[in-house]
């Protein structure tokens, strides 16, 4: 859905930090940008064409939601983004007004509430670029809103030691499986998934020396239990065949687009 640029100019970062002062930080951090959510909740509303009946309201519904949760999660961090803008050239705070806008289009159509919290840490976080390239932002939004939230569980797994996050409770596949009632196979589908979006990649681990010492330590073993196996005169035990384990195997890790992705949407603000 997209939001007329008139109306995102009475929304814009100034006038939410000109709010903030009014009514003051740590009063705009227990209430939430309410103000904030009632101009865009009418606005975004007044912008549904020719709708009407139960999935008008269901849309606005939604809408209120996610703008509620925007509300609050941008309230909570108000002092960053105040310390953010204010160091920011009258260039650069266009360019933070149009990603500003472009977040809020993400927010209006996000079916998931849970996400909102990534769709604006990836705000401050990338605000903090000097240069904001909208082409940049659009490849990690856009590929943000593919995924679910089962899928950001699965990749906060493999993104579990470069983040600085607490959930501490996903540690292994069983835990995602046990917390969201998947099935392996269903696991699967979502590193597919993630594979396929380029957040996850194949890596070949292949240790062919060992390998091929452990695949010519077992033809020995097998020739010499053939021999004795069919040797008419040998009276001794047959040797027992162990199982042979290959080390080589195909494991996946994360790409550098996935590690930036992190940084970007998942790691807990520092500041």
């Amino acid at each position: 859905m997209k939001i007329d640029k008139n109306e995102i100019k009475q929304i814009g970062i100034e006038a939410v930090l000109t709010s903030a002062t009014s009514q003051g930080a740590d009063a705009i951090k227990e209430t939430g940008l309410s103000l904030l959510g009632e101009i865009l909740t009418d606005t975004a509303a007044s912008l549904i064409p020719g709708v009407a009946g139960a999935y008008a309201s269901y849309k606005r519904t939604r809408l209120q939601r996610n703008i509620d949760a925007f509300a609050e999660e941008l309230a909570s961090e108000i002092e960053r983004l105040s310390e953010i803008f204010h160091l920011k050239t009258i260039e650069q705070k266009t360019e933070l007004d149009r990603l500003y806008e472009l977040v809020l289009e993400y927010v209006i159509d996000e079916p998931q509430v849970e996400k909102i919290e990534y769709l604006v840490n990836g705000f401050l976080n990338i605000a903090e670029h000097e240069e904001i390239k909208e082409d940049f932002v659009l490849v990690y939004y856009d590929t943000l809103k593919d995924l679910r939230i089962i899928d950001v569980t699965v990749l906060k797994l493999y993104g579990r030691y470069y983040m600085n996050s607490s959930e501490a409770d996903i540690n292994s596949y069983q835990d995602v499986l046990d917390k969201h009632g998947i099935s392996y196979e269903q696991y699967e589908t979502i590193r597919r998934n993630l594979v396929r979006k380029g957040i996850l990649t194949t890596k070949t681990d292949i240790i062919l020396e060992k390998d091929l010492e452990a695949i010519e330590k077992a033809i020995n073993e097998l020739q010499s239990f053939v021999l004795k196996a069919t040797n008419p005169k040998n009276k001794s035990r047959l040797p027992t065949l162990k199982g042979l384990k290959l080390k080589s195997k195909d494991t996946l890790e994360l790409t550098k687009f996935g590690r930036d992705f992190i940084r970007y949407f998942l790691e807990e603000n520092k500041v």
